[in-house]
């Protein structure tokens, strides 16, 4: 099994925190298996625990996308380029999405309004 988490970035505060609480509850559940998950955001990472990427049932790679990141204009201009370039990393990391999870945190947030487009392209577009 794949997940992929996207968020806009993993810096100190209540998503990060709920990304590191979902992967020690996967960790702590998971029994002879062992899941890869991509971490996919904007760049910006000041508050990750670098020791959850040693876990025992989870393989956790990050992925930075500039295009995940807080925009400062308003205009979803980007949504096909973002949804574009999160389809290639899920391909250069060979997660089939016929058995990958993506769970997006706080699309709708507005703080980047080519996230949500990027969403529905990539659902136009099959994926």
């Amino acid at each position: 099994m794949n997940i992929a988490v996207l968020h806009y970035h993993l810096n100190r505060g209540g998503v990060t925190q709920v990304i590191i609480n979902h992967l020690l509850s996967l960790e702590r559940h998971l029994r002879g298996e062992r899941w890869r998950v991509a971490i996919m955001y904007g760049g910006r990472q000041d508050a990750w625990m670098q020791h959850l990427t040693n876990l025992k049932h989870l393989d956790v790679q990050f992925v930075r996308i500039a295009g995940l990141d807080y925009a400062t204009d308003e205009a979803p201009s980007q949504c096909e380029a973002l949804g574009e370039e999160i389809r290639r990393q899920l391909d250069d990391l060979r997660f089939d999405l016929r058995e990958t999870g993506i769970h997006i945190k706080k699309n709708s947030l507005a703080a980047n309004a080519s996230v949500s487009g990027a969403i529905v392209w990539s659902a136009d577009a099959g994926q």
